[in-house]
């Protein structure tokens, strides 16, 4: 050897911003409840995925629920777990948004499908309708439920790097 040595830096481990954890898992999980159901047409997954994912991301800046949830995890004690403090505080808050993003993303679809019709672009399928409800509202109650069991999970498993924010 020529007496070279080469200086091994350790990787940096990968810091991950709180909100984008809150963020990104609600999209994946709004994302993945609209492909599970299998009563929507192929050609609607697209624009319906684009509308209750931007629904979401605008009613939850809004209603300020990622910074809120972000400050909750960042600030957690153990009394709030303990009790349980915390996972009435993730259930009340996925709620509220939820109840606030349900009526904006169904009258949102409504008027991206009607502009969809009016240009042509997709045509009218009745079969959807099986006498039950329009399976757009299924997928709306079904994202409720699986965005509640995200946060909550996110709530008692995720712990935030104090270095990333």
């Amino acid at each position: 050897m020529l007496g070279l040595t080469m200086a091994t830096k350790s990787p940096e481990p990968l810091l991950l911003d709180t909100s984008a954890v809150i963020w990104g898992g609600d999209l994946v999980f709004i994302t993945a409840t609209q492909f599970a159901s299998d009563r929507i047409p192929v050609s609607y997954e697209i624009p319906l995925i684009l509308v209750l994912t931007s629904t979401w991301t605008l009613v939850a800046h809004l209603r300020g629920d990622i910074r809120y949830t972000k400050q909750q995890l960042e600030d957690r004690d153990s009394f709030s777990m303990m009790t349980g403090l915390s996972l009435y505080d993730a259930i009340q808050q996925t709620l509220l948004t939820w109840l606030i993003w349900a009526p904006v993303a169904l009258g949102s679809w409504a008027a991206v499908l009607c502009q969809l019709h009016t240009a042509g672009l997709f045509v009218g399928d009745n079969s959807m309708m099986d006498g039950g409800r329009p399976p757009e509202d299924q997928v709306i109650v079904a994202i409720l439920i699986t965005v509640l069991c995200w946060r909550v999970f996110l709530r008692f498993f995720f712990v935030p790097d104090k270095k990333s924010n």
